[in-house]
């Protein structure tokens, strides 16, 4: 920020007056660089979680096999079974779960207009191991 200077406008009715100016005015600014960056890891791991999905289980499968069922027109079909009967919906699972969780998470942040919101401000991590328990073992508790 040493080539930027940010000017603070006084509040003009309701909204505040925010200038910002550069020393050159094709200045390349790093924020959008590093959101970019961000993405580009965060989409890299996802791809990495769900390959590691495809090769871990009971029954072993390595590498390259896993990538001869994906791109190879003619693969052994015992592997091609085990890839998109069993693992592969069960990766599809976990990562439409993950979106989920992270959307009703920033929707409970939003909700709450509270940064760091818990499952301790909805009462949920209070009641979550009676639920557990209750929906792990119904037969037997009622």
């Amino acid at each position: 920020m040493s080539e930027q200077k940010i000017h603070k406008g006084e509040c003009e009715g309701e909204a505040l007056v925010v200038e910002l100016e550069s020393a050159e005015p094709n200045t390349v600014f790093e924020r959008p660089r590093r959101i970019i960056l961000t993405l580009a890891t965060g989409f890299a791991l996802l791809i990495l979680g769900l390959f590691l999905s495809l090769i871990t289980g009971i029954f072993p499968i390595s590498y390259a096999e896993v990538l001869e069922v994906l791109f190879s027109s003619n693969p052994n079909p015992t592997l091609v079974e085990v890839v998109f009967q069993i693992r592969m919906p069960l990766a599809l699972d976990m990562l439409l779960l993950g979106g989920c969780l992270a959307v009703s998470g920033t929707l409970l942040q939003l909700r709450t207009a509270n940064r760091f919101a818990s499952p301790t401000l909805t009462y949920l991590s209070l009641h979550s191991p009676s639920s557990l328990v209750r929906y792990t073992f119904p037969s037997r508790l009622c």
